[in-house]
């Protein structure tokens, strides 16, 4: 519940700034609106309905551009939610599921001095597979990162990159790697780190589950695998490596 509340604080929060600008900027529309109308019974000079006219296409230009990233971010949070609620199998490009997946986390960010870079081409890395469970270990991948990698830190980036592995034993898996440059990770507690209920903040807000969610569902369902690269003081990299088309 807990976790519920932040993101739906955190979405709030989102679609708030969009949203008020609209408004306000209707509402410069609305007052022009009023004041053009004010002056029917006398004269009407030009400078005065140029100067209209310019506050008009100022304030539809806010109000549209505001308007569209509302939209924008509601349809990423309902793709999200859709795709994770349901085992759904279908074909979609590797970077749509990212893009819409770091699109969900930006509340979580918004007020954080940490930042996530996308290096994921739009297309050419299709699958027929289930974008809810690769978008799910994403998203565990990346808060992961924010929660254990970046803690005490002022500053981070979390960087997802993708593309397809040309080897001949490959049979032209896709690979996708979530790396930060944080504090790294021991290498006593990488042996566990995929374990139920593994966490080094327990007490903290840390269950352990997100790493153990998340292996689980690239194994089990993508046919893929969950690998970590890392070395105190260096970062973290996992990189998941599915085939185009799930078992």
């Amino acid at each position: 519940m807990a976790a519920l509340g932040g993101l739906v604080a955190g979405v709030a929060h989102e679609l708030n700034t969009p949203l008020g600008n609209g408004v306000m900027a209707v509402s410069a529309m609305a007052e022009a609106g009023r004041s053009l109308r004010a002056v029917q019974g006398g004269a009407l000079r030009r400078s005065v309905l140029l100067r209209t006219l310019e506050q008009v296409e100022q304030a539809t230009d806010v109000a549209g551009r505001n308007l569209g990233r509302a939209a924008h971010l509601v349809h990423s949070f309902k793709q999200v939610a859709v795709d994770q609620t349901s085992a759904q199998r279908r074909s979609f490009e590797l970077g749509d599921v990212v893009r819409e997946m770091v699109a969900s986390l930006t509340p979580s960010f918004a007020r954080t001095p940490y930042c996530i870079e996308v290096q994921v081409p739009a297309c050419g890395l299709l699958l027929d597979s289930y974008p809810g469970a690769l978008g799910q270990a994403l998203g565990n991948l990346v808060q992961n990162a924010v929660q254990h990698g970046f803690e005490g830190r002022e500053h981070g980036t979390v960087r997802i990159t993708g593309g397809r592995s040309d080897g001949p034993d490959e049979d032209g898996r896709i690979w996708l790697r979530v790396a930060d440059d944080g504090c790294g990770i021991a290498a006593a507690q990488q042996d566990r780190l995929f374990e139920p209920f593994m966490t080094t903040r327990l007490g903290k807000g840390g269950i352990g589950l997100g790493l153990h969610i998340s292996q689980a569902a690239v194994e089990s369902l993508l046919g893929g695998s969950l690998k970590l690269c890392s070395a105190p003081g260096e970062g973290a990299c996992f990189e998941m490596r599915v085939p185009p088309r799930a078992p």
